[in-house]
């Protein structure tokens, strides 16, 4: 009787153990598939962020057009916006030409007589400033060389990030900034015969302001040759 029942018992702690294994290695395998799912929930996620990221952007491009009375710009940008989510097969999927803030920034800008090369390597995530506000600064830059430019030229932007710093270069081919002139045009109020437009955008004096708010600094050079905008934006180490 002793042995029958400590056979019993062995069968049963054996049963016990089998049950418990089966049970564990259930257990694992819904796990991993609802780990699985949460990194694809994820992955999603930041797909959406950046499609929406993206359509804002371009919203606030074809805005800064329109209130410019460039409809005919305005139009074009449209045309390639739809053109490309209609050629995508995913929605999902943003096109290599727009994928970036300084190509969203630019874009508007490109036309026949306009070359636009980008090269745009920091993630400005990394920053403290908003996006949009990044965003708006770059265009008012943009702008500016278009009308230097006389609407004929090449701008070339690039961005990357440099020790614990983003810097964001901006350059033209245009008309050179005179030198008695070019300590001032980031001040209040200042204006040229060619620069009447104080309204769209941000004016330069309110770019520097808010570039010095996230503690950043803007400086221009500019020769016969080309006429550069120089931002450095550090990096948040929080981020």
């Amino acid at each position: 009787e002793p042995v029958l029942s400590r056979n019993i018992i062995v069968i049963a702690l054996i049963a016990f153990i089998i049950f418990n294994i089966i049970d564990f290695r259930k257990i694992k395998k819904n796990s991993d598939e609802i780990y699985k799912l949460n990194g694809i929930l994820t992955s999603k996620n930041i797909e959406l962020k950046n499609i929406k990221d993206n359509y804002n952007l371009n919203i606030l491009s074809l805005y800064e057009l329109c209130d410019m009375n460039m409809y005919q710009d305005a139009s074009n940008l449209l045309k390639r916006i739809i053109n490309t989510y209609q050629n995508s097969g995913n929605v999902y999927e943003k096109d290599a030409e727009g994928s970036s803030l300084l190509s969203l920034a630019t874009k508007h800008v490109i036309r026949d007589d306009i070359k636009v090369i980008v090269s745009d390597n920091a993630n400005f995530r990394l920053t403290t400033m908003k996006e949009m506000d990044l965003y708006r600064i770059i265009i008012n830059i943009v702008n500016n060389a278009v009308k230097a430019m006389k609407n004929k030229g090449t701008i070339i932007a690039e961005s990357y990030e440099d020790l614990n710093n983003i810097v964001i270069n901006i350059a033209n081919d245009g008309e050179r900034i005179p030198d008695n002139i070019i300590n001032k045009i980031f001040d209040s109020g200042f204006t040229t015969k060619n620069n009447n437009n104080k309204n769209h955008g941000y004016g330069l004096s309110i770019v520097r302001e808010l570039i010095e708010k996230h503690n950043g600094r803007i400086k221009v050079e500019s020769n016969e040759y080309m006429t550069k905008f120089t931002i450095v934006l550090p990096i948040n180490v929080a981020a």
